[in-house]
């Protein structure tokens, strides 16, 4: 069969699905049988694309018969209507992805495409997916419960011992870390149709500060000379990115990213997602390294850096924050101190 033929055959298999009860048996055969895997893909993209009201159904019964034991959580609802449709320009972004896929491409970049494909799915997708969700356990009453307050650190001291609030306490204190988190609102979750939006807060969320979900870079390669490719017998170990920073720039929709390579440039990187794509925008001369820089756009929209090493220098970008409209000199360390880093700029009750 040549790809053309197996790609339609896929594309059948994603629209419409196979029956109830007929994956476990498509499961058992494909764990014994190559050539049957892509007719079980075919049926796991189903789920995902075009009926989130079976994905619990058909990823059980694809585990009972891959695996040959019993699912022992209670099936959900099974679902009565319609799969959405999936049209044209769908494939027509799914099969560069999976061809470029197979050559070999980054997690991020696998990520932010896949997520891309969303764009292409039914209006009502998103409603249906919705619904589906509140049929697992526990999630409706999440859903009511709505979104946990933001907190400040003196909560979390406050945390009975042994709780997953007082063990992240004492990770940050612990630890010296020096947080710095976009908040959901600044992610844009708001904006998801309940209960997605307290679901996907979940996705963004570490339990233990040690597994995070990768949603992609910011900078997505090292093009900054032969040195970071190990040609010519050079190298630039220990010259990449210092400490840099991320705002979102809410008056053009875009995000920003500002990182000083190697000691000597600093680069600007822009995206319209926070997943992507990013591409670099801009990078300022030769010796202008915003160290350990921390980003601030204010309120009337003006960017600012405050950047530096022991002396601590501000930068006001100009309006399309892709060049250095001014810089000066705001702050240098006092005698008995050994130096200062880690740079960050708020604004807080009309103070910087």
């Amino acid at each position: 069969m040549d790809k053309t033929a197996e790609r339609a055959g896929f594309e059948r298999g994603a629209a419409y699905g196979e029956r109830a009860g007929q994956i476990i048996g498509l499961a058992r055969a494909a764990k014994n049988h190559p050539d049957m895997v892509r007719a079980l893909a075919a049926c796991l993209a189903h789920a995902a694309f075009a009926a989130p009201d079976r994905i619990a159904e058909i990823y059980d019964e694809a585990a009972v018969g891959w695996r040959g034991r019993p699912v022992t959580a209670a099936p959900l609802p099974a679902a009565t209507i319609m799969p959405e449709a999936l049209w044209e320009p769908f494939w027509a972004d799914f099969w560069p992805l999976v061809d470029d896929a197979a050559k070999g491409m980054g997690a991020g970049e696998i990520t932010t495409r896949t997520a891309a494909l969303a764009s292409h799915q039914s209006p009502g997708f998103q409603t249906r997916a919705a619904a589906a969700r509140l049929l697992y356990p526990g999630v409706n009453e999440a859903a009511q419960s709505g979104i946990p307050p933001r907190f400040k650190l003196e909560a979390l001291a406050a945390a009975p011992e042994n709780s997953l609030g007082h063990e992240l306490y004492r990770l940050i204190i612990d630890n010296g870390y020096d947080l710095e988190v976009l908040d959901r609102d600044t992610l844009h979750l708001s904006r998801l149709t309940p209960p997605l939006d307290y679901l996907n807060t979940r996705i963004l969320q570490s339990h233990d500060l040690v597994n995070w979900q990768l949603i992609g870079y910011s900078v997505p390669w090292l093009d900054f000379g032969s040195n970071y490719n190990l040609t010519d017998g050079t190298n630039a170990y220990n010259g990449g990115i210092w400490a840099s920073t991320l705002r979102y720039r809410e008056s053009n929709g875009l995000w920003y990213w500002i990182g000083c390579v190697n000691f000597w440039v600093t680069y600007v990187y822009t995206a319209p997602a926070v997943t992507g794509p990013w591409s670099q925008a801009a990078s300022f001369p030769g010796g202008t390294c915003f160290y350990d820089c921390g980003l601030l756009i204010d309120d009337d929209d003006t960017m600012y850096v405050a950047y530096g090493s022991d002396n601590v220098s501000v930068a006001q970008l100009a309006a399309d924050g892709l060049s250095i409209a001014s810089t000066q000199q705001v702050f240098s360390y006092p005698s008995e101190c050994t130096g200062i880093e880690g740079n960050r700029m708020y604004k807080i009750n009309g103070s910087y």
